[in-house]
């Protein structure tokens, strides 16, 4: 049985129909020629056009370049069936991510559902998809939450960032501190932190070196010369 026959008593014969509208390069060409010629065909244009496609006892409208448009038609369709997203997969996999972060961040929501499955993330999808079943609304408003999360998260982002003013340092000091010097212009020393003795001693060292100077008389012989 062809494929077509089903609507055999609906449609004309392919050889009733006029050859010039058969051979209409496009089907928007083709729809044009039937709307033009009333009782060219009894049926809606592609209604015909379909069925005729797939009927083995047609193999000029098989071969012809509206069956080939109306193919790809039907492939991108198609196509474009199979990607469209599952609303309720949507939902569920909403739920899924939502669940452990938001008990992370403390919604109540989330906290319990985490809790309840012993927070075992293998557990989610089972979990988020017999909420699905049984209360559609509770998964509904857990993906709202996520979007409100993602929402500020990504407002957070954007926000300028402050940049903390970090203290001058000092610059490396580049000279080592020297002892202040042990005598002054006079040749008279600096005595810093000595005991009685030690300042005797010194002083007397010092007074017999410059008894020896040369051009210096002792003050015996300064007390000989006044004589």
């Amino acid at each position: 049985m062809k494929r077509a026959a089903a609507i055999d008593d609906m449609s004309d014969r392919v050889e009733d129909v006029d050859p010039a509208i058969l051979a209409c390069p496009t089907i928007a060409d083709f729809s044009a020629a039937v709307e033009a010629h009333p009782g060219a065909v009894e049926v809606e244009p592609l209604v015909w056009l379909s069925n005729r496609c797939l009927d083995d006892a047609a193999p000029e409208i098989q071969s012809s370049r509206l069956c080939e448009e109306l193919e790809a038609r039907t492939s991108t369709t198609t196509a474009l069936s199979t990607t469209t997203t599952d609303p309720s997969s949507q939902m569920i996999a909403d739920c899924v991510e939502w669940v452990p972060i938001g008990a992370f961040v403390g919604d109540p929501q989330a906290t319990d559902l985490w809790t309840f499955i012993q927070q075992d993330e293998s557990k989610l999808v089972e979990l988020c998809s017999s909420l699905y079943e049984s209360d559609p609304s509770l998964v509904a408003s857990l993906g709202e939450a996520l979007e409100a999360y993602q929402d500020g998260a990504s407002k957070s982002s954007e926000l300028p960032t402050t940049a903390t003013s970090t203290p001058p340092t000092a610059p490396p000091m580049t000279t080592t501190p020297t002892a202040p010097p042990l005598a002054d212009s006079s040749g008279m020393p600096y005595v810093v932190c000595m005991n009685l003795q030690d300042a005797q001693d010194l002083i007397q060292s010092w007074w017999s070196v410059r008894s020896r100077r040369p051009g210096r008389r002792s003050a015996r012989g300064m007390r000989h010369s006044v004589r």
